[in-house]
């Protein structure tokens, strides 16, 4: 399965812990050190924006995790016994995706971090290749290859390291700048090594990505579990710093989810 089903979009809506000012919430106007021009404008741009962005957000949309919206947060802590019952269940249905997942992110983790620690190494090997065959009949190419070997042996001449490829990447002229060191690689070669390169990069990106993904996940289960746990009147005792706390869990995961790079 895709693991962005787990993400969905709700519309944006105001409410008490959702507040969309559209004004600023105090007024300052009368201060002696709001009468200067500069302040005038700058109180006038600050009005401005706020009702640009209230007006952005009356419009979009809020990322949502498991179908943890605010409306199951209303019902998990409004002190009814069958609206919270409901949303208790949905909280367990959404625990149990959280776990899976969880389960996704780590096995993902582990296939790219196999990747990331593998290829460098053999991306090295075929850089530094010299292609020296014995069955060649072209005897001077061959000395030409055993020369240049033994000047590598004897430090006259370098290897690629993969330092030298990640940086190639940034040159408009990466496959020369290569080739200066090891004249003997093709171009094509030289091409499939970059762009394996790349992918690398990618991959590792896409490593610290999903480690970032995990705590977040874990976090959030973590405090599901908390939630769960407690008894009703511990719940309302506890709303104030419970729900936002859940929300922000909530939140904070499917922005994670749904972040993208992109690369030119």
């Amino acid at each position: 399965d895709n693991i962005m089903n787990i993400v969905s979009q709700r519309p944006f809506e105001a409410s008490a812990e959702h507040v969309n000012f559209a004004e600023l919430p105090f007024d300052v106007s009368r201060h002696p050190d709001a009468k200067s021009g500069v302040a005038v404008q700058m109180i006038a741009r600050m009005q401005k924006d706020i009702a640009y962005v209230a007006d952005k957000r009356a419009h979009s949309s809020v990322n949502v995790v498991a179908k943890l919206d605010g409306a199951v947060f209303d019902d998990f802590f409004s002190n009814d016994s069958e609206r919270y019952a409901a949303a208790k269940r949905t909280i367990r249905r959404a625990k149990g995706q959280v776990v899976k997942l969880l389960r996704v992110l780590k096995e993902l983790k582990s296939k790219d971090a196999r990747i990331v620690e593998a290829t460098p190494p053999l991306l090295e090997a075929a850089a530094n290749n010299i292609g020296l065959s014995y069955a060649s009949k072209d005897a001077s190419e061959i000395s030409d290859k055993l020369k240049f070997q033994l000047n590598r042996f004897a430090g006259k001449e370098s290897n690629i390291q993969m330092q030298l490829l990640y940086r190639s990447l940034l040159s408009s002229k990466s496959i020369e700048d290569l080739s200066a060191v090891n004249p003997f690689i093709t171009p094509a070669l030289m091409n499939s090594i970059l762009h394996v390169s790349v992918a690398c990069i990618l991959r590792g990106s896409r490593l610290g990505h999903t480690n970032r993904c995990i705590v977040a996940a874990s976090k959030l289960l973590e405090r599901l579990d908390q939630a769960l746990n407690l008894k009703i009147e511990d719940i309302i005792a506890n709303a104030s710093s419970l729900r936002p706390s859940l929300e922000q869990s909530c939140s904070g995961l499917a922005n994670l989810l749904l972040t993208q790079r992109h690369f030119v």
